[in-house]
């Protein structure tokens, strides 16, 4: 029964990575307040030939109509890539901004 159930969410991407398995997972970071969280995780989408890396956060401070500030968001592995180059920068422009400061 559960066999072709799981086969018609995995024909949806996104419906597959949030159903999907955990199958790695970062130790949580905790942000600027002590019940803020950020932390990253690779799951297998339903189809068990996708791998998704996704980041679970729960924010310092949140506002608005969606109920709960726990948010999920998962990548495929270019995406993924992407966005560790975008913060790789950001870094690098923090350490530059930090030095200009310090000086």
């Amino acid at each position: 029964m559960w066999k072709p159930i799981r086969e018609f969410f995995a024909k949806s991407g996104a419906i597959g990575s949030l159903l999907g398995e955990i199958l790695y997972e970062t130790e949580p970071l905790q942000g600027q307040v002590s019940t803020s969280l950020f932390q990253w995780r690779v799951k297998k989408g339903l189809d068990d030939a996708s791998y998704f890396v996704g980041v679970k956060m729960l924010p310092d401070g949140y506002a608005g109509a969606e109920g709960s500030p726990n948010n999920y968001i998962n990548f495929d592995l270019e995406t993924a890539e992407r966005i560790r180059a975008g913060l790789e920068a950001c870094i690098a422009e923090c350490r530059r901004l930090e030095a200009l400061t310090n000086k």
